[in-house]
């Protein structure tokens, strides 16, 4: 009797949920995340749900050795290679965002935007965007037509 009263006490101990090993829940903003090796540091980059409150790419140089973030830039803004350089808040400026086609080759990292802003003089526009890594400095991003 004092048998059973140890093995079911230890089955309702193993067996409970709060004891059991979840793995953490990534945020549900995040939308694509993925880390490049270069020739210094780590490259990292994540986009996030361009419906939410911050519809935005964040860019990292990771130095390997101390697993330590050096740079981080988050890209909200936008500057167009058009209007006199006109930049666009994707969070308080566009009905929407999209970012697409992410590369990194020889320590250039490109992709697409296509964004529809709530400017009149702007609507709507494709651009083709990028930024390099020279060492462990990161450029800013510019785009093009």
């Amino acid at each position: 009797m004092k048998l059973n009263y140890i093995v079911y006490s230890l089955l309702a101990f193993f067996s409970t949920p709060a004891l059991a090993q979840v793995p953490p829940a990534m945020s549900p903003l995040v939308m694509e995340s993925k880390a490049e090796y270069t020739d210094v540091v780590i490259f990292r980059y994540t986009s996030f749900d361009t419906e939410s409150y911050f519809p935005c790419m964040r860019f990292e140089t990771i130095d390997p050795v101390n697993n330590e973030i050096l740079v981080t830039n988050n890209y909200c803004e936008i500057t167009l290679p058009f209007g006199d350089n006109l930049t666009i808040d994707t969070r308080t400026e566009s009905q929407s965002v999209e970012y697409s086609d992410f590369k990194f080759a020889d320590n250039r990292f490109t992709f697409k935007v296509h964004l529809v802003t709530t400017i009149p003089r702007a609507p709507s526009f494709s651009l083709i965007c990028s930024l390099t890594l020279d060492s462990d400095i990161m450029s800013e991003v510019s785009c093009k037509f």
